[in-house]
């Protein structure tokens, strides 16, 4: 496993001739919809990357998985949205979002207080009431197949 060497200053030294082979497992392929594959760069401040620090490592996660919480959050809090699930996948449900409005417009009405309540918080102002009448401004989705 090891041979000895001599060097130019006459100094014998041992080096390893070869590493033992390993059995490597390969990893199981994931399905492309189970994986982050996006990626989103965000420029801050030092203090605001300090704050998120403190308030990630309170939860036990990392500073990505805290701003990622907090934008998946957010968009589940619009009505105008299809669910998400903690990952951001979007979750295949029978009626589309306007379509939900329209059948259940007292639990959209909350669901549209909710959100913005939350938007005020964030931005300073309510959201324009124009976004939940629009039906333009909700979420549809793109199939390929030419359903729905």
């Amino acid at each position: 496993m090891y041979t000895f060497v001599t060097t130019f200053q006459g100094l014998d030294v041992r080096m390893v001739k070869g590493f033992p082979k390993r059995s490597k497992k390969a990893a199981a392929p994931e399905k492309e919809d189970s994986i982050r594959s996006e990626r989103l760069a965000l420029r801050a401040h030092g203090d605001l990357m300090r704050l998120l620090s403190m308030r990630a490592s309170e939860e036990g996660i990392t500073r990505s998985a805290m701003i990622e919480r907090m934008l998946i959050s957010y968009l589940a809090l619009d009505p105008r949205n299809p669910r998400l699930d903690p990952m951001g996948r979007i979750v295949e449900e029978d009626q589309l979002p306007w379509e939900a409005r329209k059948s259940d417009v007292l639990r959209a009405a909350e669901r549209w207080q909710k959100f913005s309540t939350a938007h005020e918080m964030l931005f300073g102002h309510p959201a324009p009431k124009r976004w939940f009448e629009d039906a333009d401004s909700y979420w549809i989705p793109e199939y390929t197949d030419g359903s729905r």
